[in-house]
């Protein structure tokens, strides 16, 4: 007897069920025969995952990976290892969830150690190396040797495990990686000896932020010294502040902002501070600048310089630093309110991402006329017109697929304000939601310090469409930039329960702002 299965569209649980059904059906002659109450022993975890993880069903599929979730050994780790592959996103996702678990027995790392070195896919290997790291310090030796690995992506995977295992033997390995030839592995290693090292850590950091050639690294070295400041940092983090590269500038400006252990730190970061605020040209480093300085005195006169001039010369050697990091309890002022939706962007080099896909020729609410598309359009032609004079901007419009005005930023001068204006316009609302491939698209400028994303949906197309994937890949991609991100969530209120709340996670994952319309 043959039972067959249901279409693709039946549910998982009755596919499952059916299967199960097939296999008490094969066993009834044998169980009849024996004439006793007694059944064939439930297949183990592993087992299912075979039999099942072929099957074209994606939710098929995903379910044999769950339910390995309280299975051990090598096998088990291996199947997970090659769920890796999937062409499905969900079922990468649960397979990664599974493997990251840890703690791992000898067995499962050696097993992941040798899979490591035959796999073929650096994705894969990356994953193995994250496997890896979240086994335990007994995995070390392992992560290690993947610093040596022909795939930048995975020595820097391994630079960045080292130091979330907080081991410091890893420390030799990590110094010896802050010579590779990849910049990112560079910035990672740093990033894990201050992880490790903390305050000790000091004198690797300004070494890399005064002598490596790329931002990535350097930035990662000035926020080893913010996270820890230490006085003997001062100099370096002046040295900072007049690099060209803004994102350097930005993270050595944070850690000025910071240096409030004493009062001789304080008041040699604050007029550090007060002299680059005058020179500096670019609006948002002006702003982290001034914020810097309202955590070191308690004032917050935003950036304005002939003011910090002016408190300076009459307090600057003679004020003391407040006992407890003051906390602003609104938008900052003198910011430039050169936002959508009247959302302030405290930037001259700004990218719009905004939806255009097909939910946009909806309504802004029940009854009205008024479509998102129009809202929207009439809502950018006001917001980059109100950019400062000697602004730069972009505009990627996103529906299934991303699709930017120009290649890089633009001189945001009338002409081409209005060139951007009418290409919005043209651009009729159609697919799906991509909002990851649009960050992605935006961060390959490296002159834009701000985004201001405007979608009226949940993601639904793209490399990442999970909350947990796009969230982690906006992380990556902003580690060493210090973009910020300001999202408006059109139609907040018909959200659904999945993704209520994800914009915002956006939003605050940046330091950007949040509103919803």
């Amino acid at each position: 007897m043959s039972v067959c299965f249901p279409s693709s569209r039946a549910s998982v649980r009755i596919r499952v069920a059916a299967a199960l059904l097939a296999a008490i059906v094969a066993g009834a002659g044998t169980a009849l025969a024996l004439a006793s109450d007694s059944r064939a022993p439930d297949p183990s975890p592993i087992e299912v995952f075979e039999r099942y993880f072929d099957d074209r069903d994606p939710k098929v599929r995903r379910k044999a990976v769950e339910q390995l979730k309280d299975a051990h050994g090598p096998r088990v780790v291996l199947a997970l290892v090659q769920a890796l592959g999937d062409t499905d996103d969900r079922v990468r996702g649960a397979a990664q969830k599974q493997l990251r678990r840890g703690p791992r027995t000898d067995d499962e790392i050696a097993a992941l150690h040798r899979r490591r070195s035959r796999e073929r896919d650096p994705g894969v290997r990356r994953e193995i190396v994250r496997a890896l790291g979240a086994a335990g310090p007994s995995a070390r030796e392992s992560v290690v040797s993947a610093l040596e690995d022909r795939d930048g992506g995975v020595r820097n995977t391994a630079a960045r495990v080292l130091g979330s295992l907080a081991d410091p033997l890893a420390l030799p390995a990590l110094h010896v990686a802050l010579t590779d030839r990849d910049a990112a592995v560079r910035a990672s290693a740093i990033e894990s000896i201050g992880a490790i090292e903390q305050g000790a850590a000091t004198g690797a950091a300004s070494a890399v932020l005064r002598g490596d050639r790329a931002t990535g690294p350097r930035v990662a070295a000035a926020l080893v010294l913010a996270a820890y400041p230490r006085p003997e940092a001062i100099e370096h983090q002046i040295f900072g502040l007049r690099i060209p590269a803004w994102p350097i500038r930005v993270a050595c400006a944070r850690g000025l902002g910071a240096q409030r252990g004493d009062v001789v730190s304080a008041r040699a970061a604050a007029g550090a501070l007060v002299i680059a605020l005058n020179a500096e040209e670019r609006v948002r480093v002006a702003e982290e600048m001034s914020t810097a300085l309202f955590h070191l005195t308690g004032i917050d006169f935003g950036p304005e310089p002939d003011r910090w001039t002016a408190w300076y010369a009459e307090v600057g050697t003679t004020f003391e630093p407040p006992e407890r990091l003051p906390r602003r309890a609104h938008i900052v002022p003198g910011g430039t309110q050169a936002g959508l939706l009247d959302l302030p962007t405290a930037s001259d080099h700004v990218t719009f991402l905004l939806d255009g896909s097909h939910s946009m020729n909806d309504p802004v609410r029940f009854g009205f006329e008024t479509t998102k598309r129009n809202a929207l359009l009439d809502a950018f032609e006001r917001a980059i017109n109100r950019l400062p004079a000697r602004s730069w901007a972009n505009v990627i419009a996103f529906g299934t697929t991303p699709v930017a005005y120009k290649s890089s930023l633009f001189r945001a001068s009338p002409a081409s304000r209005r060139s951007a204006v009418r290409f919005l316009a043209k651009r009729q609302p159609d697919g799906r939601t991509n909002i990851y491939d649009s960050l992605v698209l935006a961060f390959e400028d490296p002159q834009v310090d701000t985004l201001v994303l405007v979608t009226d949906g949940a993601p639904s197309e793209g490399e990442r469409t999970t909350r947990t994937g796009i969230l982690d890949g906006l992380r990556d991609l902003n580690r060493h930039r210090l973009i910020r991100v300001h999202t408006v969530e059109i139609g907040a209120r018909n959200t659904s329960r999945r993704w209520r709340g994800f914009l915002r996670q956006v939003a605050e994952a940046t330091g950007g702002h949040y509103l919803e319309r």
